[in-house]
């Protein structure tokens, strides 16, 4: 009887371990996705992710960042996704926005610069 109590608890704490495993939060991963998103009109309400399994994700989590700088309005929309050991740089002016990859944050923000010169860098990020 006290090895079948004993055994009875061990599986209790696998089954217990496993569900605290599966239950955690997506995490990054190296060379995933990544996004920029922002707040339309607003270039100080914005959030970026970087090394996510998806784009799904990697939206979702910039978004999430974007809004926590809306005063709880909560809009902020993805604006630019990449892949991969990338980079993207994000730039605005009054009327327009636009975005631009690279190799390396320098190179996305002179691509940016070159494509829409009277725009202004908000952001840049990449993956690792």
């Amino acid at each position: 009887m006290k090895n079948f109590l004993a055994a009875a608890l061990s599986v209790a704490v696998l089954l217990a371990a496993s569900a605290a495993i599966t239950a955690q939060p997506a995490r990054a991963s190296s060379h995933g996705y990544g996004a920029i998103a922002t707040e339309a009109g607003n270039d100080d309400a914005i959030g970026d992710a970087t090394n996510y399994d998806s784009r799904r994700e990697a939206e979702q989590a910039a978004i999430a960042a974007c809004n926590k700088y809306t005063s709880g309005k909560n809009d902020c929309r993805a604006r630019v996704w990449f892949h991969n050991k990338r980079c993207a740089a994000y730039g605005a002016n009054d009327k327009n926005f636009d975005y631009a990859f690279g190799n390396t944050k320098s190179q996305a923000e002179r691509n940016l610069h070159e494509k829409f010169p009277e725009g202004k860098l908000i952001d840049s990020v990449c993956n690792d």
